[in-house]
């Protein structure tokens, strides 16, 4: 356990928000950062939702959407708020930790109205390229990208043992997030695993 820390994470924050209200928080003293960002900024509740209600083309297309921004646009604000990250904390080891695929994709069912297996398949390879794009930048600004799909793979939503939550009621903020055991035993280890 670290001597003090400071948990400065908003959820559904943008790589616009990471530089306007979380890199404020750092300085020459921070030792160490982590920061999963991206997923946002790509649209990550759009396509689910569109994905959820509409169509099997209807979410590919979503997908092949945010994929165009994924590869277009994200590059260049990963590497916005990355170097913002290190002009405040020049000092610190930054972990930047990707994405898990969300589904699994074990079985042909996810439930009474769940995803189709086209649908999940579809979302898994959009958090492939995500993925691909994250670590390409991180690596391009000197970080250490900690990838955790390996780590997730039989844990999706819809699978036997979830560490991702499917789509909830209350709180709907959580829907389609790491749950308890898909942060201890997905994330946390990942995170160890990359701190030098």
């Amino acid at each position: 356990m670290p001597a003090s820390y400071r948990i400065v994470a908003c959820g559904g924050a943008k790589t616009g928000d990471v530089r306007t209200w979380q890199v404020p928080h750092l300085s020459s003293r921070t030792d160490l950062v982590t920061i999963t960002i991206g997923g946002n900024d790509a649209g990550f509740a759009d396509t689910v939702i569109s994905c959820t209600l509409g169509s099997d083309s209807a979410c590919t297309a979503k997908v092949s959407q945010a994929r165009g921004y994924i590869t277009g646009t994200l590059p260049g604000a990963l590497d916005r708020t990355y170097r913002a990250i290190r002009q405040k904390a020049p000092n610190a080891e930054v972990i930047v930790l990707g994405y898990p695929r969300l589904f699994d994709t074990s079985s042909a069912t996810c439930g009474i109205g769940g995803m189709s297996l086209t649908k999940r398949r579809a979302v898994n390879a959009g958090a492939d390229v995500l993925a691909g794009v994250i670590r390409d930048r991180a690596a391009a600004a000197g970080f250490t990208f900690a990838d955790v799909r390996d780590r997730f793979d039989g844990h999706g939503a819809c699978g036997p043992s979830p560490w991702i939550n499917g789509l909830t009621i209350l709180p709907p903020t959580d829907s389609f997030h790491p749950n308890t055991a898909g942060y201890t035993s997905g994330y946390l280890p990942a995170m160890a695993a990359a701190v030098d």
